[in-house]
């Protein structure tokens, strides 16, 4: 039986090593994202030429209609899932003296809306089908330290997604799923601020897909 997972966010950075880590696992993937297009037929390209399955799913995970839909989809295309990363997320530059309410609406919408009811939705049909799967929630050192002065209001949401875990593993723990922390990765932000994180409980990892096999693969 083919195995099936959900990456979202998955047009660039992490999101893509995941879904393309994925499907050389032999997952079909979908692959959720917003607003870069060409980055997600990029990943979808780097999935298919080596004979992967992918489908590509766009829409605003702030919209709980839009995830209740990703869902819908990644079983309308390939009859179930197994492994749902909830990926998606907006950073947002802004000093706390200068962030506006707009701005901080629309990361509120998508890094913690988006996620919990991305997770939701997964965790439904998950419980639905009755053999589980896993679900990974993606969160930020930055949500433990503040890096620099520009990530305030995204520094806090990203710290809601390990908050998140006690949750998710309580309420669906007892149908077999499964939450992971993989590990604190370098990503483009960390050089736009200027500094790596210099401390932190999770292991340094310079690629997640050293990870894949044993914690979100299976």
């Amino acid at each position: 039986m083919e195995r099936v997972a959900i990456v979202t966010g998955g047009a660039t950075g992490i999101g893509r090593v995941l879904a393309e880590g994925l499907a050389a696992d032999g997952y079909a993937v979908v692959v959720g994202y917003h607003g870069n297009q060409a980055g997600a037929e990029e990943t979808a390209h780097a999935i298919e030429a080596p004979g992967g399955r992918v489908r590509l799913v766009r829409g605003d995970l702030g919209d709980a209609g839009a995830a209740a839909g990703l869902i819908d989809t990644a079983v309308e295309a390939f009859g179930r899932l197994d492994v749902l990363c909830c990926h998606a997320g907006l950073t947002n530059f802004g000093r706390f003296l200068e962030v506006d309410p707009a701005s901080f609406d629309r990361a509120v919408a998508t890094n913690l809306r988006g996620t919990f009811f991305t997770a939701q939705a997964g965790a439904r049909r998950m419980v639905e089908q009755g053999d589980g799967g896993r679900i990974v929630l993606t969160s930020s050192v930055t949500g433990r330290r503040a890096i620099g002065n520009l990530l305030r209001h995204y520094d806090r949401l990203q710290r809601t997604h390990p908050d998140m875990y006690p949750c998710v593993r309580l309420k669906t723990g007892g149908f077999n799923h499964r939450d992971d922390r993989v590990g604190w990765v370098n990503v483009p932000v960390l050089a736009v601020v200027g500094r790596a994180p210099k401390d932190s409980t999770a292991k340094p990892n310079t690629s997640p897909a050293a990870d894949l096999d044993d914690s979100i693969s299976f």
